[in-house]
């Protein structure tokens, strides 16, 4: 134990070029190549370094981030905050008056709490870990600066209809232009992930870090709307990665990524890593 707390405060105190350089280094037995970045995960590492702004820290602050999109593309595409939660009550008594809700905070990604029978719904143990995320410094594993800055919160928000089934639309967006979807399959079961170009043709034998998902996704019939969504939020950013759920015939805002994977995330096909490097223009 002391050995590992030891290492994690030298790791911290490493310049974050360096650290990244041997993260990479690590990973894919080369470098980030920060004056010249040509690979989509070189490029995503160098735009932490030389890219980071308050804007992206609203945008991945999951509480302002609703009334950012809510201007940008309507209120009926984001998903209702039911209640923003104190820490120092109960998350139980705070929570009496709602049947069913997703539990969150504001500054985490993929630490969520599913609540969809409050008898079966363990809030003690959701309170206590949800609360051991606010001492985390989990930014500084992949030096993502912009989750330090923002406010931390906890809160539910309403639970989308069929929440087991949600086929997540992360939308890939560079310069303002949505380009490649990636789907997440059987999230809580089976993690599979594929790929689609914006016209719905699928890549085929093409996935990131998860295994690829074989079977074939229907085109949601607002495919349009959805990447004219995507384009009116990824306007003002290098690259981002937009995500909507669709349920019911409608969709809705997930949440903004800038690094996805943190920028060290394998493509399972090196040539869509250039093919993304390519479109990504640091200019």
């Amino acid at each position: 134990m002391k050995k590992n707390k030891f290492y994690l405060i030298l790791k911290n105190l490493l310049p974050d070029k360096l650290f990244l350089n041997l993260k990479f280094f690590k990973k894919f037995n080369k470098f980030v190549n920060f004056k010249n970045p040509v690979l989509f995960n070189q490029k995503i590492n160098y735009l932490k370094i030389y890219d980071d702004t308050d804007d992206k820290t609203n945008y991945q602050d999951k509480l302002k981030v609703k009334e950012i999109i809510k201007g940008e593309i309507g209120p009926k595409h984001i998903i209702e905050t039911l209640k923003i939660l104190d820490l120092s009550k109960s998350f139980k008594d705070q929570t009496v008056e709602f049947d069913k809700f997703i539990l969150k905070t504001n500054f985490e990604s993929g630490k969520v709490y599913i609540c969809s029978n409050k008898s079966e719904f363990d809030f003690s143990f959701v309170e206590e870990e949800t609360k051991k995320q606010f001492k985390e410094k989990s930014y500084l594993d992949g030096r993502e600066y912009h989750y330090s800055r923002i406010e931390k919160k906890v809160f539910v928000e309403r639970l989308l209809d069929d929440h087991i089934n949600l086929i997540d639309y992360k939308i890939y967006c560079f310069n303002g232009l949505p380009k490649y979807f990636h789907l997440d399959v059987n999230r809580h079961t089976n993690h599979q992930r594929c790929f689609y170009d914006d016209r719905w043709n699928k890549i085929e034998n093409f996935t990131v870090h998860y295994p690829y998902y074989s079977g074939y996704i229907p085109k949601p019939d607002k495919l349009d709307e959805m990447l004219n969504l995507a384009k009116i939020i990824s306007s003002s950013f290098k690259f981002v990665r937009v995500d909507f759920y669709y349920v019911n015939n409608e969709i809705y805002f997930g949440e903004a990524t800038f690094y996805p994977g943190s920028g060290f995330e394998k493509f399972s096909d090196p040539v869509y890593e250039e093919i993304f490097g390519e479109l990504l223009n640091l200019k």
